[in-house]
């Protein structure tokens, strides 16, 4: 009688034992599978990027960062080749450096951010200024494109190719107010202009003077 006792007691503690062990299990599961379900993806911390630089002065675009919902550390990679991308900074891998007509340059770059799992990615819009193209006399031609058409009074050529190059825009064209005011022009160190209006049967700028 007193053994079949003991036995029982100890039938109630197995089981006692093994239902710990089963709900401790499930909850196990449970709470790994909660959390499996509850990854959600990074989360850039702009809507939209546009960043504005100076040609010839920097790398550096400026930050571009994530977080996540689930503090998980965060990998950035960008595309194209053009830029990079560390501690959350985008850079250009080189400074870029505009050509002196041109005013601005656009470029796009594709940055995603992955943490280990779900990735996102967001685009970057960049704008270059080309920081010597401003318009001194407020004409509404920067001082580059003055230079390159040749209207600006304070360049002057010094050579032949050079002044071929200033008049270029000017032949064959349609509408004289298009062209600058080219009569201050010191054209006193050109003495040799053989060829200039070769193979041309149209020039609307008066050089009279």
């Amino acid at each position: 009688m007193r053994h079949n006792k003991i036995n029982r007691n100890i039938v109630k503690i197995v089981m006692l034992l093994l239902g710990i062990v089963l709900i401790t299990g499930c909850s196990f599961l449970f709470d790994k599978k909660e959390q499996e379900k509850a990854n959600e993806p990074p989360v850039f911390k702009q809507s939209s990027y546009l960043f504005i630089i100076n040609d010839n002065e920097t790398r550096l675009i400026g930050e571009v960062s994530a977080t996540d919902p689930n503090n998980d550390d965060l990998e950035y990679t960008v595309t194209p080749d053009t830029f990079l991308i560390e501690n959350e900074l985008l850079s250009f891998i080189v400074t870029p450096n505009l050509a002196a007509d041109i005013a601005t340059k656009n470029y796009q770059a594709l940055v995603t951010v992955s943490d280990g799992e779900l990735t996102v990615s967001q685009s970057v819009k960049i704008t270059v200024k080309n920081k010597d193209n401003t318009d001194k006399d407020n004409d509404g031609l920067s001082d580059s494109e003055e230079l390159a058409v040749g209207s600006d009074p304070n360049s002057v050529p010094r050579e032949i190719a050079e002044l071929k190059k200033m008049l270029t825009h000017y032949y064959e064209a349609d509408t004289p107010e298009e062209c600058g005011n080219i009569n201050n022009w010191d054209t006193s160190q050109v003495t040799y202009m053989y060829g200039l209006f070769n193979e041309k049967y149209k020039f609307n700028c008066d050089i009279s003077n």
